[in-house]
């Protein structure tokens, strides 16, 4: 049943997120001012406009510089960030929250609640990856006042809050307005966001810096002077400059896997592992269009004849577990365990189906496939499960060609010009799966937009009972459906899914506080360093 929900005060807020985000061996310290933080990306950042894309090295940059609505820590709680406090009517249908008075761009201009429903409305909602799912009951934003936002809804949506507000952050309407946001030249040079570091340069395939913003709205936020991304393709040279100090942070998708356990013995860095809320992992996308991919025994073949355990130690260090369906086994509460024996490693059974719908020719082989993947992709793991997918291929008559890509283009092809024959990435599942699993498999998300459905995978019951999940307020009685929805998509197969992830990062023992909150893109606001250096 719904009832209100109130945010305590603001300053009580920023002191439980304070006590909740320090990790155990900075409990005891006082934060200290001053300092620079340094962390490695695997490449440039497509742009800093992260409402617009999934390429995760503009979300960990964008981060730094915009602020959201809400954030979630690590144990699950929610915070307010640019909101106060927030209710719900009790019929779920209306959501009213109050925004933090003073706010400022880093240009100096006051932020408002009409901005936040501007930049909610006129990007988020327009181009998000998974606002078409996380937004899509939103009928209608209003600012009746400078701090009042409503939110009317279409119909009730359980995950609502906090979970359609993870990762969206908020974008100037005054720098946006009247152009199309995908163009606008500030999603490149000099953007303006409100958050605790403003952009100072990005030096192209090196590094981009950001400098303390002495407005920020959370009171003795940021400690740090400032904080630089550095651009490191290779993985070797990551973790060798995280040793020596160079970089001083690994998030979960600039960290090999390869190189935890030699980390876990070093004296001078911290490795750091949790579930998180988000959870997601590895999924090669089918693309149905694909005279082969369409047929159902080919999928269900392929699904066969992957290792999973093998990729998820070869690839992933073990780390993990092998995936089973469009839900990550790591999320409990609605993974069905009924799936998860399904497609055991059998290249015998892989063969019969295949035989049946695409026997092989006088020279041995059925058809080939393209995999396309980002070439740094989970510090080099998705080229070595493609490698291990094409020698698990090859004696079905099946040639498996790798198409390792530059990350930014890797989403353009597979994203925006379905150039792909098997598309391999990580991929958010939750925290709910109405806001992160249904986005990639709805028929109406059929779309060439980022983080949508570029299988072109359609099944009007999946559509059907994706609806009902959104809409149920049952808990129970989601549970029944996404269950049901799992079965039916894990007999259609319109995706290999690989590995589920548990997220590790890396950092040196001078830096405190926490890179580790509930998603996966944290801002640094209230991490500071020992040394002051």
């Amino acid at each position: 049943m719904f009832k209100i929900v109130k945010l305590m005060s603001c300053t009580a807020a920023a002191a439980l997120l304070a006590a909740a985000s320090v990790n155990p061996s900075s409990a005891q310290e006082a934060p200290k001012r001053g300092g620079t933080v340094v962390y490695a990306l695997t490449a440039d950042p497509v742009h800093l406009n992260a409402a617009l894309t999934n390429d995760l090295n503009a979300q960990q940059t964008s981060t730094q510089i915009f602020s959201q609505l809400l954030t979630v820590d690590k144990s699950g709680k929610v915070h307010g960030d640019l909101a106060e406090s927030w209710s719900m009517a009790p019929d779920g249908m209306t959501y009213t929250f109050k925004i933090r008075k003073g706010v400022k761009w880093h240009d100096g201009r006051p932020l408002t609640a009409d901005d936040v429903r501007w930049a909610l409305t006129e990007i988020t909602m327009k181009y998000n990856p998974n606002a078409s799912t996380s937004f899509g009951a939103v009928a209608s934003i209003e600012a009746p006042d400078e701090t009042t936002l409503v939110f009317h809804m279409k119909h009730p949506f359980p995950p609502f809050v906090p979970w359609s507000f993870t990762n969206q952050w908020i974008y100037p309407r005054h720098i946006y307005e009247g152009t199309d946001p995908r163009q606008n030249e500030r999603n490149y040079k000099n953007p303006i966001g409100s958050g605790p570091f403003k952009f100072k340069e990005w030096v192209r395939g090196d590094h981009i810096t950001f400098e303390r913003n002495p407005d920020y709205y959370i009171k003795g936020e940021p400690y740090l002077d400032r904080v630089v991304a550095r651009f490191m393709p290779d993985a070797g040279a990551r973790v060798i400059a995280l040793e020596n100090g160079e970089v001083d942070y690994l998030n979960i998708y600039s960290l090999p896997t390869s190189a935890i356990p030699d980390l876990k013995q070093s004296k001078d860095v911290s490795v750091v592992s949790a579930k998180r809320i988000n959870y997601g992992g590895i999924m090669a996308h089918l693309n149905l269009r694909n005279p082969n991919l369409a047929k159902k025994e080919v999928r269900q073949a392929l699904s066969y004849a992957v290792d999973r355990k093998l990729i998820t130690e070869r690839a992933f260090g073990g780390i993990g577990e092998p995936a089973a369906g469009p839900i990550s086994s790591y999320q409990s509460e609605f993974f069905n365990p009924k799936i998860a024996g399904l497609y055991p490693h059998d290249p015998k059974k892989a063969e019969q189906l295949l035989d049946k719908v695409a026997p092989k020719g006088p020279d041995g082989k059925r058809f080939s496939l393209r995999i396309t993947y980002a070439r740094a992709g989970e510090g080099g793991g998705l080229q070595t499960a493609a490698e291990i997918m094409r020698e698990e291929f090859r004696p079905l008559g099946i040639d498996l060609v790798l198409e390792p890509k530059d990350y930014a283009v890797w989403m353009e092809s597979a994203h925006l010009k379905w150039d792909f024959d098997m598309s391999m990435g990580s991929y958010q599942t939750g925290p709910d799966p109405a806001i992160a699993v249904s986005r990639l498999y709805i028929t109406k998300n059929i779309q060439k937009l980022m983080g949508r459905n570029l299988m072109g995978y359609s099944n009007p019951k999946v559509d059907e009972l994706f609806q009902k999940g959104e809409t149920e307020n049952d808990p129970a009685k989601r549970v029944q459906i996404y269950n049901e929805v799992q079965e039916i998509m894990a007999d259609d197969v319109p995706a290999l899914w690989l590995w589920d992830r548990s997220a590790v990062l890396a950092e040196r023992k001078r830096v405190k506080g926490d890179l580790f909150g509930g998603a996966h893109m944290e801002n640094f606001g209230n991490v500071w360093v020992t040394d002051g250096k």
